[in-house]
């Protein structure tokens, strides 16, 4: 299924009719500001594929325009299987009508439309409308990015058919027998009833090794901690020696300082009486000469 265009008439925010046309293949992007109606685009094709134009559901309701309440139109472009089909759907309770064409001139009205369309892109309705199984889970919208999937039991069933028939591709068949040999046969190559062989045997052998490799290697840097924490300690020891020692050579030198400094005005005290002396001595020996 491709959507090609999209048309909306009183829909919800939008008076009258709006549209988007030209969708092509790959990424398509839908840019616009803020509250100009990208989401209501998106519910509107939700909302024509999945809810039937006579419904009555609290959501269908919410289709009417917020102001004036108008029946709203939703018409839908989608290519399937090389065919182009529109969906036409003006959802007005009872009075509602549902219209499906397609471009080999086939028609399908209300009931048949909705059945039809069922019939094109494969699910079920439910009872009170909404995307049913699978579609559930791959239609996310505005907000429910990160929650998690709510599937029903036809999703889930739909979901456990894929993987099952993408389980069966790849063991059924040919090809499927030959897994099981192959399993047995790389077991065979590493495995045996007396234990593990080959490279397996080897990679079990050199971890064995590497083991108490590393081993030896924890107890040598015991022995390497122990060792640089005794020499921590005597490093220590040896400072506060050299500190004490050195306390005292300089309370020595200040002994020495002091005791030279008193001695310091004896001395020049001997000295002034030795020079007092001799000076007295030559008095008398010059007063003797003159007699």
């Amino acid at each position: 299924m491709k959507i090609r265009s999209i048309k909306l008439t009183n829909f919800r925010k939008f008076v009258g009719t709006v549209g988007v046309d030209g969708i092509t293949d790959g990424v398509n992007l839908l840019v616009g500001q803020n509250e100009v109606g990208k989401s209501t685009l998106l519910e509107a094709i939700n909302g024509v594929i999945f809810e039937k134009a006579k419904s009555q559901t609290e959501r269908v309701r919410s289709f009417r325009h917020f102001v004036n309440g108008t029946v709203p139109e939703v018409e839908l472009a989608f290519d399937l299987d090389g065919t182009r089909w529109t969906i036409l759907k003006r959802f007005a309770g009872q009075s509602g009508k549902a219209v499906l064409t397609s471009s080999d001139h086939r028609r399908f009205e209300d009931e048949a439309a909705e059945l039809e369309l069922q019939r094109l892109l494969e699910f079920a309705s439910r009872r009170g409308g909404g995307e049913p199984g699978i579609w559930g889970t791959l239609w996310v919208r505005q907000g429910n990015s990160f929650g998690d999937p709510k599937l029903d039991d036809a999703g889930r069933r739909t979901l456990q058919g894929c993987i099952e028939a993408q389980v069966g591709v790849v063991t059924g068949g040919e090809r499927g027998r030959r897994i099981p040999v192959a399993i047995d046969q790389a077991l065979g190559e590493i495995l045996s009833a007396r234990g593990p062989r080959g490279k397996f045997k080897d990679a079990k052998d050199r971890l064995e090794e590497v083991g108490e490799h590393a081993n030896q290697l924890e107890e040598k840097r015991r022995e390497y901690l122990n060792t640089w924490t005794h020499l921590r300690a005597k490093s220590a020891s040896a400072r506060s020696f050299r500190s004490i020692g050195a306390r005292r050579t300089i309370g020595a030198r200040l002994r020495r300082h002091g005791l030279a400094a008193r001695r310091r005005p004896l001395k020049l005290l001997r000295l002034r009486r030795h020079g007092m002396r001799q000076s007295s001595q030559r008095s008398a020996r010059h007063a003797n000469g003159r007699q």
